[in-house]
């Protein structure tokens, strides 16, 4: 049995930083959304992103504003960041 994937994503959460490389994942009217992302600014519940590639109709350099896991009313594993991986 793995680590609770819940508790790894609050540990990373805590590390956070400006102009680390996330995944946000998000969803509109038109669809569900991931695509690698920069960390601009940091919030106490939420993280404001910059797109660092096209995503369906969303360019890149476009900005976001996603909750962080601390806001439990808004974070869903379809709508916040996700941590990249190395390797």
């Amino acid at each position: 049995m793995g680590p609770d994937p819940i508790l790894k994503q609050q540990l990373d959460d805590q590390k956070l930083a400006v102009g680390q490389i996330v995944i946000a994942r998000w969803h509109d009217l038109r669809g569900r959304f991931s695509g690698r992302a920069r960390v601009i600014v940091l919030r106490t519940r939420s993280v404001q992103v910059e797109l660092l590639v096209s995503t369906g109709s969303y360019p890149a350099g476009h900005q976001l504003e996603l909750p962080r896991i601390s806001d439990f009313e808004h974070w869903s594993s379809e709508r916040g960041i996700l941590f990249e991986r190395a390797g």
